[in-house]
């Protein structure tokens, strides 16, 4: 029996027979998924069951607003791992008057460098729903500051 391997969406495969057609792993890409943790590291189930989704880029030239819950927590973001271009990365995250400080350990230890932002950009990688994503974490909990702004270039 022979097979076809269609891609769809680059995150869904439809694979087809003569006279059949199958589907096979179809998964929604999420842009963009966005919470809050009182764990340093989260797990690809506390995303997907605790962490708000958002469409479009991460964020814009100007600063997409991101409204987090209330608590005494580490605010995160994850997108997809996609070529660093224009409003698909970060340039700088800030609370509207300073900049918000990203974590760097041993997890998140990937630098964005091109383009290079306004401040330093780190993050780590996880898989969600089979697609790997880029995770970003505040590097200490807060209660203050539940309104963040992510400019992009």
């Amino acid at each position: 029996m022979a097979y076809e391997i269609l891609f769809y969406n680059t995150s869904q495969i439809l694979l087809s027979t003569i006279g059949n057609v199958y589907f096979q792993g179809i998964t929604t890409l999420v842009d963009i998924y966005y919470g809050v943790s009182t764990k340093t590291r989260v797990t690809e189930n506390d995303v997907r069951s605790t962490f708000l989704t958002a469409t479009g880029y991460i964020g814009s030239p100007t600063g997409r607003l991101y409204v987090f819950p209330t608590g005494y927590n580490y605010k995160y973001w994850c997108i997809p791992d996609i070529p660093n271009e224009g409003e698909r990365v970060v340039n700088q995250i800030t609370n509207g008057t300073t900049n918000t400080i990203l974590v760097y350990d041993s997890y998140y230890r990937y630098y964005q460098t091109n383009p290079t932002p306004l401040q330093s950009i780190t993050y780590g990688k996880m898989s969600i729903n089979g697609v790997t994503y880029r995770i970003y974490r505040t590097i200490t909990k807060t209660s203050a500051h539940n309104e963040q702004y992510v400019s992009s270039f």
